[in-house]
């Protein structure tokens, strides 16, 4: 049987097996001499392959013929659903491939319900970056793939590895984590994970830089500043991201969210939408949630209420939002004080807000 081969790193070597039905990724994992580690393996093994979900890729059994040259029954072996696009690193960096505003909503979605849904399972990846996410089928499904070594609530405090520029700061610090913070490990390279899809170069990881002029990104800015935050108290939860990419999926859905494998330009392009300056049209009232807060404003700048609004929501003008956007912006870089201050604005406590 057909064995076509993939790459090789130090987890183990890797093949496509066209042949199988559904076709497979066939990965040889490194053994060890240590009984204890090869046992936790079998029991991860299983772990990996309860974790079904429409965004994480499948573990499978073994085909029921395993005739392939150099492998051996003794050898430790992964088998595992192929994804035809390969990783989201390789198709963000296709000079072929167009896509919009609307596929980062999409995959953001797709890649935070994949890590939800871990949750669930009390297990976290710790090593989320867009070389260990997959892209799958005709409508370039994203999925969380390469799991290494299984982590789960017992472990996370001993666990060490992951990717520079995508691990969590008290992961390199060696901080014990437990409860919730520990499943925020993940959120921080998820976080930028959406940078790059924005990106699409790497090397660069100047957030402000980003979004600078791209108010009609400012959902988008502040789940990439939410996830990436340093503090990990001051992170984003899954469920927050989730939220953010719901309001994303809803602002971006004037463009295609399936990327356009035919223009070929030949060239990376800026994601389609990411230029526009979406200014809302005259008289349109537009919405604003902070906090759980309703901060409505026509784009008259008038004052206008919100339908239906509760005592305690308050109303704001064009220019006092974006007063406020400009202060985050440039006087308060610093992460810790972001969400003391929208507090403030919140509470209509503007004097602490610019303290």
């Amino acid at each position: 049987m057909a064995m076509v081969p993939l790459g090789e790193g130090g987890f183990g070597e890797v093949w496509h097996l066209p042949d199988t039905e559904p076709q497979m990724v066939m990965k040889k994992v490194r053994q060890t001499n240590d009984t204890d580690s090869y046992l936790r393996y079998l029991r991860e093994l299983q772990t990996l392959k309860d974790l079904i979900h429409e965004n994480v890729v499948r573990y499978y059994d073994a085909p029921s013929t395993l005739n392939y040259p150099g492998i051996k029954p003794d050898d430790l072996l992964l088998f595992m659903e192929y994804c035809e696009h390969l990783s989201l690193r390789h198709v963000i960096t296709d000079i072929n491939l167009v896509y919009s505003m609307a596929t980062i909503a999409q995959w953001s979605t797709e890649m935070f319900s994949a890590l939800e849904h871990l949750k669930s399972m009390n297990i976290v990846h710790q090593d989320v970056k867009p070389d260990n996410l997959f892209v799958c089928g005709h409508d370039y499904v994203l999925k969380l793939g390469d799991f290494g070594i299984v982590r789960d609530m017992k472990t996370i405090g001993k666990y060490r590895g992951g990717t520079r520029g995508y691990k969590a700061p008290e992961i390199e610090y060696g901080e014990t984590l437990v409860g919730e913070d520990a499943y925020k490990c993940d959120i921080y390279g998820a976080g930028w994970v959406v940078f790059d899809m924005v990106n699409r170069r790497p090397g660069n990881r100047d957030i402000q830089e980003m979004f600078k002029d791209h108010r009609h990104l400012a959902t988008l800015k502040r789940l990439v500043i939410g996830c990436t935050n340093k503090e990990v108290a001051n992170r984003l939860s899954v469920e927050d991201a989730l939220a953010h990419c719901k309001t994303m999926t809803k602002e971006f859905k004037k463009y295609h969210a399936k990327p356009d494998p035919d223009q070929k330009p030949g060239e990376l392009k800026p994601p389609v939408g990411l230029n526009e300056k979406g200014k809302q049209a005259d008289g349109q009232t537009e919405q604003i949630h902070i906090h759980g807060v309703d901060l409505s404003f026509s784009s008259s700048c008038s004052l206008q209420m919100a339908p239906k609004a509760k005592q305690n929501q308050s109303t704001v003008t064009r220019r006092e939002k974006l007063l406020m956007d400009f202060v985050v912006d440039v006087f308060l870089p610093r992460q810790d004080r972001i969400d003391t201050f929208w507090e403030n604005v919140t509470n209509r406590k503007l004097d602490n807000a610019f303290d």
